[in-house]
């Protein structure tokens, strides 16, 4: 009732104002005598009639539309899409979708042509009872959090790195699953033989996804936080290079 009043405040004052003022305006007495005392009281009566039976025809309407709202609210929530995510080997089976995610970031340290994709994938698992009808992926942020040797740390700054997507998952059944590639730039020779020949570059970067999504039976979005640590490590070319502290959740 509350809310009804909020979304409709004028209509219920000005509606309760003429309430008041038609009786006043019929039956109140008039130097010029157009309505008669008696007419006016059976406009006032059959005024009320009409009103009481529109109020009775509203109050059904809004009773009607009130349960339509309670039951679509209740279907969105039991009918929601909910999202999980596990890594898998690049030899386990691909039976669903699979979408190439590419992290550029336009650094000259880095070759954006020459990308690097790990061992692993990223699974994402649709385990709720509703399917997904559109998806849409951000990048929050892609840091360097540490480097060997410790000066490369300051000279690297990824802040234009940006999301090259192709094939984008837009549907996913229930039970349904995405397989996510993610490809990086490799670090380009003459900055990883900067040391001595036996020793290595290292590279540890922090990357940060949104991943929102819309279902099918439901207008909300949801939002999901995927967040990964990469650790490259170089020695003329890259030697090795995988995922680490991987963490999904939701907003």
């Amino acid at each position: 009732m509350r809310k009804f009043y909020k979304n409709n405040k004028k209509t219920v004052i000005l509606f309760i104002m003429f309430i008041f003022i038609f009786p006043i305006l019929i039956l109140c007495p008039s130097p010029i005598g157009i309505i008669p005392r008696d007419i006016g009281s059976i406009i006032v009566g059959y005024g009320g009639t009409i009103l009481g039976g529109f109020l009775t025809l509203y109050g059904v309407w809004w009773t009607i539309e009130d349960n339509r709202s309670s039951r679509k609210e209740e279907l969105e929530l039991q009918y929601c899409p909910i999202l999980s995510a596990e890594i898998v080997e690049k030899t386990a089976p691909v039976y669903q979708l699979c979408s190439e995610i590419i992290i550029l970031f336009q650094h000259p340290y880095f070759n954006d042509t020459d990308l690097w994709y790990p061992e692993y994938l990223i699974k994402i698992c649709n385990v709720g009872r509703g399917e997904i009808r559109r998806t849409q992926l951000d990048l929050n942020e892609c840091r360097i959090v540490g480097t060997f040797p410790h000066e490369l740390e300051k000279e690297i700054d990824l802040s234009g790195a940006y999301l090259l997507l192709d094939g984008v998952f837009n549907f996913i059944p229930i039970n349904g699953a995405c397989y996510l590639y993610i490809g990086m730039p490799i670090l380009k020779k003459e900055y990883s033989l900067r040391m001595r020949e036996e020793e290595y570059t290292y590279i540890r970067l922090e990357v940060s996804l949104t991943i929102t999504i819309e279902g099918v039976f439901s207008s909300k979005e949801q939002e999901y936080l995927l967040h990964f640590f990469v650790d490259m490590k170089f020695k003329k070319y890259l030697k090795e290079c995988q995922f680490d502290s991987v963490t999904f959740m939701k907003n």
